[in-house]
């Protein structure tokens, strides 16, 4: 399992679980979501950069807020402007996802926890 596979996975389990795209959605009311949810997504208590990074919540959802942006406008460009299905939603979800993560582990390196857990994709959650 790769990173980018957990950091989309993490994203879209988690958001799409409430956000389901069972019927079509325009892509800007899924970005909107999308962006809403993202700190929630990437700083809970038990999620991988809280458990795995020396970051307080504050600190987390500041980073996730100003990144959030750029994932989105990066991501959202290789989608239609209806979202069709949960599939069309996952993946865009997983793009974002996977940017925002690969981000934020770039700039946390240094405040990474030498756990074994921490060192495992296969046990991030």
């Amino acid at each position: 399992m790769t990173k980018n596979f957990i950091f989309g996975a993490l994203v879209s389990v988690f958001y799409l679980s409430g956000f389901s795209v069972e019927a079509a959605v325009k892509k800007a009311d899924f970005l909107e979501g999308f962006k809403k949810s993202a700190a929630n997504t990437f700083c809970g208590e038990n999620t991988y950069f809280r458990k795995c990074f020396q970051v307080e919540k504050d600190v987390c959802s500041k980073a996730v807020n100003e990144k959030v942006g750029d994932c989105l406008s990066s991501a959202q460009k290789d989608f239609p402007d209806t979202l069709k299905n949960k599939e069309e939603g996952g993946n865009l979800g997983r793009k974002i996802g996977v940017c925002l993560g690969e981000k934020l582990e770039a700039d946390w390196a240094s405040k990474k926890k030498a756990s074994a857990d921490c060192s495992d994709p296969k046990k991030w959650n």
